[in-house]
């Protein structure tokens, strides 16, 4: 009982306490890469490619929402250009980039040289890359919200009005919050394992995201796909929407029937398992890869 008790006062207090340290090296370390990142003048391009999807779901509800259902519009749109694009090439991209750029500057055998617990490092950026694609991906959806709540819509859509009902927006945003975790969980590990991790992050897109997750559902590869889970999500958080529950269905099942989608637990579960599994190897990778070397990855 005494050594348990001494073990945990190690942990939390004292000059040996490691989780008071390792709690500030992660904090230190999601700082300074939060203010790295931010000065990057390469990010401005998924800035405008945020711009860019906003715009696009804006000018489609604009000109098709005063004939067709908004709700159904806007989830479409959403579907296609957030779920199949935005989200996963974004959070990607900012996962493998970030830690790859500490590993190929040599920064990071600066950073372990000192007492700075490895886990600490890898989960500062997993943390920052997070954190980047919602201020991309949240934030254009949020841009679209606000621009139809000032645009005078009697003027261009005629009689129509703005109709989207909260529990759309809300279902978007919930699938567009959740899906970076599980993305940049992907991209860490691949920063981590391979030295082209971008490369291996676009392969893994359009092979096993795009290509694998619109198979036929009979398959049954698409239900381990991230992209599948995420529509999964969005179907079941968007009950009364019609078009937008017929499209999904029939992209996942092809209208054959005695088909149904997975529950919207099995999707959580799928989308657990792509965010803990990948970074636990990359944490089991991480604790001791030598970056010291200079030995070229695969």
């Amino acid at each position: 009982m005494r050594g348990l008790s001494r073990s945990f006062s190690i942990w939390f207090s004292g000059e040996e306490g490691v989780m008071i340290t390792w709690i500030r090296c992660y904090i230190s370390i999601l700082a300074q890469s939060l203010s790295d990142i931010a000065c990057r003048r390469r990010n401005l391009f998924f800035v405008s490619a945020g711009l860019l999807a906003a715009f696009v779901l804006f000018f489609v509800v604009l000109r098709i929402g005063d004939r067709e259902d908004q709700n159904s519009i806007f989830g479409i749109v959403f579907a296609i250009v957030w779920l199949q694009l935005l989200v996963p090439i974004t959070a990607i991209y900012f996962s493998a980039a970030l830690l790859r750029e500490e590993i190929s500057n040599r920064t990071i055998v600066y950073m372990l040289s000192g007492p700075v617990p490895r886990s600490s490092i890898w989960l500062a950026k997993y943390s920052v890359s997070v954190i980047a694609s919602w201020v991309i991906v949240l934030g254009a959806l949020l841009l679209v919200v606000v621009a139809f709540q000032v645009v005078p819509l009697p003027i261009v859509m005629g009689a129509g009005d703005w109709e989207l009902e909260g529990s759309t927006f809300q279902a978007c945003m919930g699938v567009a919050f959740v899906a970076p975790f599980a993305y940049a969980a992907i991209g860490t590990l691949l920063a981590i394992r391979f030295r082209r991790a971008i490369l291996w992050g676009l392969g893994f897109f359009i092979v096993w995201e795009s290509f694998v997750g619109s198979v036929p559902m009979q398959s049954g590869l698409r239900s381990f796909t991230i992209v599948d889970s995420l529509r999964t999500l969005l179907y079941h958080g968007t009950p009364g929407v019609e078009g937008l529950h017929e499209m999904l269905f029939e992209w996942s099942t092809g209208n054959v029937f005695g088909l149904e989608l997975p529950s919207a637990l099995d999707a959580r579960w799928t989308l657990f398992y792509f965010t803990v599994i990948p970074l636990a190897l990359t944490l089991w990778m991480g604790r001791s890869r030598d970056f010291e070397s200079g030995a070229k990855d695969e």
